[in-house]
């Protein structure tokens, strides 16, 4: 807070000519001009601000939900299982699609067939957001921008108050009646009232610097983990699943591949039985004839 403190007041200039113009309209202002004194500015910057902050937010958790939804829906497809190293005596995938078993079989490879797009719209989803946060970033320089001309018009202001304020003390000492008197004290009054409205608007408007601060602070560390996540761990994903899904297919593929001489040998077996049937059946019937 006192390091943003001092950022900001290294930027304002409350030389002599900068506050010159200040109180010389200071000096034509009438006790009920005083209570107007920068209304105009500060409820037109509060009201921007505002809204601004309030639509940045918004957004931002609006791109944040969606990125949040479809990889949900990704990881919500993921069976650990799947990938996981099988016993040498466990079943295969084969014997379990061709195993006369209660529980119906688990397609690993229709399961997964749809995920390579699931993993692209994952891919635009965080796409998207990162053009927001960078839009929101620019948003925040802007607000930035403007919350720090805004501290410079209320520093700047309330430097002015306080030495127009020291100006009507002294002319305090030279008031020609107690009516004169009375007024410039009121007018003092004013003025130092009125700077004191001027000090808390300062002291939010630099806790709203902080504020942009770190809001500015932590999308540059969503922005690295969208990058992480676009660069390395969304490709690097795809790449293992489609290994998985390949290594699935090499794998039916070489069992099936495995199991034909079997397959062969029980084709040659049946017709072997088939062809002896035929035989006796034939010898049978010759002898009854």
């Amino acid at each position: 807070m006192e390091d943003m403190e001092q950022i900001l007041r290294q930027q304002v200039d409350c030389s002599v000519q900068a506050l010159a113009p200040i109180k010389r309209s200071l000096a034509k202002l009438t006790p009920a001009d005083v209570l107007t004194i920068g209304k105009d500015k500060v409820e037109q910057i509060n009201g921007f601000i505002n809204r601004t902050m309030k639509g940045l937010l918004n957004e931002k958790i609006d791109g944040l939900t969606a990125v949040t939804t479809q990889m949900g829906k990704m990881m919500e497809g993921l069976d650990p299982s799947d990938f996981e190293a099988k016993p040498a005596d466990s079943p295969s995938f084969m014997q379990r699609m061709l195993g006369k078993k209660p529980e119906p079989p688990v397609n690993v490879l229709r399961k997964y067939e749809g995920l390579g797009a699931q993993l692209q719209q994952g891919f635009i989803a965080m796409t998207e957001y990162k053009r927001a946060i960078v839009q929101n970033n620019d948003e925040l320089q802007r607000l930035f921008d403007e919350n720090t001309a805004y501290y410079s018009f209320l520093l700047q202001h309330e430097q002015a108050l306080a030495e127009r304020g020291v100006e009507l003390a002294r002319q305090l000492d030279y008031a020609k009646d107690d009516f004169e008197r009375g007024t410039l004290e009121a007018m003092r009054e004013l003025l130092d009232s009125r700077r004191q409205d001027f000090m808390m608007a300062r002291a939010v408007s630099t806790q709203l610097a902080v504020q942009l601060y770190m809001l500015s602070e932590n999308n540059d560390k969503l922005l690295a983990r969208l990058d992480n996540g676009l660069i390395y761990t969304v490709p690097i994903f795809k790449q293992l699943i489609a290994q998985a899904l390949q290594y699935e297919r090499a794998r039916l593929a070489n069992q099936a591949l495995g199991s034909l001489p079997k397959w062969q040998q029980e084709v040659m077996a049946t017709k072997q039985d088939v062809q002896q049937s035929l035989a006796d059946i034939t010898a049978l019937a010759e002898r009854t004839s």
